[in-house]
């Protein structure tokens, strides 16, 4: 550095070949070449080849475009890359359930539970509603889909007979299957009591330790209790063991923890 004493205060710097005047311009594309030094305490960064102004965003907004790669955000404003531009994380400022899920910037700060299933990770669930067959007029054994529980224990399932034609000693059972991983086969796992298919609602327990020594206190239409764990892959099956004619009814249940 040196001081020009034809014009006062002006600093000049020399790399030993070159001599640069402080830059007052604020331009981009500054040379490599020749030694900088910016006014203001402009920040600069270097792109491989020259040096350019890093460049802030003045409005706190999504799909902020990156100006090659000048990027910078004032007010610690933390951005995820979504593939064409930069969007702002999400924290979550309530402590509160039914949280929608974010197209734009996903992080929540609250801590979301994941447990790995073998493969990927799911996010915990609370209790769970499903509705497992629609109301239609049946007269064979049917199956709901294939389900998938993802940390529950057990299940509750309502068999709501809305209208029912059947003869003397008709009997219904309900089945619960589970989905073996490696053949994909349905392997029985829990069989309701046999019952009359009356108009009404039924209902069937299944969870680990469930006393059936209780069973009075529940519903007369309590058609089993049964204790097995529920498993990761399942469904529900009407078994239609005899004297049905035909069955109007829905099939609905609850994911229990």
């Amino acid at each position: 550095m040196r001081n020009n004493q034809g014009s006062l205060g002006e600093v000049q710097l020399t790399d030993g070949t070159d001599i640069a005047t402080v830059d007052s311009a604020g331009a981009d594309n500054i040379s490599n070449a020749l030694a900088g030094l910016a006014t203001y305490s402009r920040l600069l960064g270097f792109d491989g080849t020259d040096w350019e102004r890093l460049i802030t965003t003045g409005s706190n907004a999504d799909g902020v475009t990156a100006v090659g790669a000048r990027l910078l955000n004032i007010v610690a404003c933390l951005r995820m890359f979504n593939g064409t531009t930069w969007d702002r994380v999400r924290g979550e400022g309530q402590d509160r359930d039914a949280i929608a899920e974010e197209t734009l910037g996903y992080l929540q700060s609250i801590g979301f539970g994941h447990e790995f299933n073998g493969a990927t990770w799911d996010r915990r669930r609370g209790n769970e509603e499903l509705a497992l067959l629609a109301s239609a007029a049946r007269n064979s054994d049917t199956s709901s889909a294939e389900q998938t529980n993802r940390n529950s224990k057990g299940i509750i399932i309502i068999h709501n007979v809305t209208a029912a034609t059947f003869g003397g000693a008709a009997a219904l059972r309900i089945k619960v299957n589970m989905i073996d991983p490696v053949t994909s086969n349905v392997v029985g796992l829990y069989l309701s009591d046999q019952h009359s298919p009356d108009v009404g609602k039924h209902m069937t327990v299944m969870y680990p330790g469930i006393a059936a020594a209780v069973d009075g206190s529940y519903p007369s239409r309590m058609q089993g209790l049964g204790v097995q764990p529920l498993p990761r892959k399942f469904n529900v099956e009407l078994l239609f063991d005899a004297n049905i004619t035909s069955l109007t009814s829905s099939v609905s249940a609850f994911l229990v923890n």
